[in-house]
Order: C-alpha cells, then structure tokens, then sequence
C-alpha cells in the first residue's frame, strides 16, 4: 500500500510537466504562425493605465515599503542630506557659524522624517522619531570610531573635552526635526 500512495503523487507530478510542456509547446507554434496566445492577447490590450485598488485620495502611494526599509532610506537620507548642506554651506562665508551646522541639521532631518512618514504611511511621527533615533546612534558610533582611532595614535589627552550642552543641542534638533518632517507627512 505505501509504494501504491507514493506512485500517485508522482503520477500527478508528472502529469503536471505534461501539461506545461504542452502549454509551452502551444504557445511557440501560436509564435511561429503570428497568432497571440489567448494569455498574451489580454496582456497587450489597449484598456490604459487603471489606478491600483490601493490608489485611493488621502492614503500613500507606497503602501507596500517595509517599515524597516522606510526607515533606512530615511536614516540615508538625513545624512546625504547633512553633508550636502554641509558642502553647499562652506562654500558661504557663513560656513564658519555653528548656527548654520544647527539649522542645516534640522532641515536634514526635517526631510527625512518626512520621507520615512510619506514611505510608511501610518504613524508617521513615531517613525520620523525612529529616524531621528537611528540617526543618533550612527552618527555617535561614527564618532567614537574616529575617536577611538585618535586615542590610540596620539593618546587620550589628544581628544577635545565633551561638550554636552552641544552634544544635548543637536540630539534635540534631531528628535524635533524628524519628528516635525513625520507630522508634515500626515498632513501633505
């Protein structure tokens, strides 16, 4: 009985290949006498673009981006951001104002938590927060690697003290900014 149970589903098995042979078999001599196939037919018709059951006014475009994907492109947009208004605003003789670093900051993430809430489409703010959040770590990580790197070349006392009043000041522009682009996404 067991050898009998195992022969039918490789009966169906097979039975299958046949048929998808035989399908793709049809469907090269429809090609070979310029006929369509009845499948391709209604691929190639001229109905026009017709908005997608999800396409409704007031919801995202996107609805099918990863949360976590939204929150990268983000995260990658806040920095390309910063270091393009970095570059735009050294070129200025107001490059040398610590302002300006503030305020090209918050413009960065402004943008990206806007970019993560319009990608998302629902609770904007918490994953414009999320951004910001991400952000923080990498930009500290990326710090205290290159810290890292100047204690052990030139020793400890090389480092410059901390500054927490401008360390608290940037994380604050930073949880605001992208919370604020996230609030702009609910709205626009």
């Amino acid at each position: 009985m067991p050898r009998q149970a195992d022969a039918q589903p490789a009966a169906a098995k097979e039975s299958q290949c046949g048929t998808w042979r035989h399908r793709l078999r049809d469907m090269t001599e429809y090609a070979e006498r310029g006929q369509n196939d009845a499948d391709e037919g209604d691929q190639r018709g001229d109905r026009g673009l017709k908005p997608h059951a999800g396409m409704v006014a007031g919801r995202t475009y996107t609805p099918d981006v990863p949360r976590w994907l939204a929150v990268g492109l983000g995260c990658l947009t806040a920095l390309g951001m910063q270091a393009l208004f970095g570059l735009a605003v050294s070129q200025t003789p107001a490059g040398a104002a610590i302002f300006v670093g503030y305020v090209a900051l918050f413009a960065a993430l402004v943008l990206a938590g806007f970019v993560t809430g319009h990608l998302v489409g629902r609770f904007q703010l918490v994953y414009g927060s999320i951004v910001a959040i991400v952000f923080i770590l990498l930009t500290a990580t990326v710090e205290a690697t290159r810290e890292a790197i100047v204690a052990r070349e030139l020793g400890v006392g090389a480092l410059p003290p901390l500054d927490f009043v401008q360390l608290t000041l940037k994380d604050v522009l930073a949880m605001t900014g992208a919370t604020f682009g996230g609030w702009l996404a609910s709205r626009f």
